[in-house]
């Protein structure tokens, strides 16, 4: 019964450790997304907060495919420096 016991108190504290990363990482994605100019952050955030198609990025901010695709290339390029940049302990992003 005691081992039982260890086992699962051993598995939840793993469990907690992943969560209390998760949510740290969360919270830098969320600073590195701050650090961008608000066309970036907001087709970034369409993408992929709201799970927009290109087509709707496209549609809302009344500009083409094309231009919402070249628009949210930049941005997540913008993104993967700052991140780059100021987290470079979590590994760099391509």
């Amino acid at each position: 019964v005691l081992d039982h016991a260890a086992d699962a108190n051993s598995k939840l504290e793993a469990l907690l450790a992943g969560a209390r990363q998760r949510a740290e990482k969360c919270e830098l994605v969320r600073d590195a997304i701050r650090q961008l100019k608000e066309v970036d952050r907001e087709v970034l955030l369409m993408r992929m907060t709201e799970e927009m198609s290109h087509k709707e990025i496209a549609d809302a901010l009344n500009i083409t495919i094309d231009a919402a695709c070249a628009r949210y290339a930049r941005a997540l390029e913008r993104f993967r420096k700052v991140w780059n940049k100021r987290h470079p302990d979590f590994g760099s992003l391509p």
